[in-house]
């Protein structure tokens, strides 16, 4: 049960920071649409995309 809330939570992150990168313009990342990246993935294209707009 624990670890289905927290896998939930992660879902939930991942879904907001797709949002973002959406939002900011962002649709893909190496190649690949955002949507279907992993947490750790949009994790980093959104600091990639924060970072280059300083």
């Amino acid at each position: 049960m624990l670890l289905s809330k927290a896998a939930n939570l992660v879902e939930k992150k991942r879904e907001s920071i797709v949002e973002d990168l959406l939002s900011l313009g962002v649709y893909s990342h190496n190649g690949k649409d955002v949507r279907n990246l992993e947490y750790h993935e949009v994790k980093t294209a959104l600091i990639i995309e924060l970072v280059k707009r300083g």
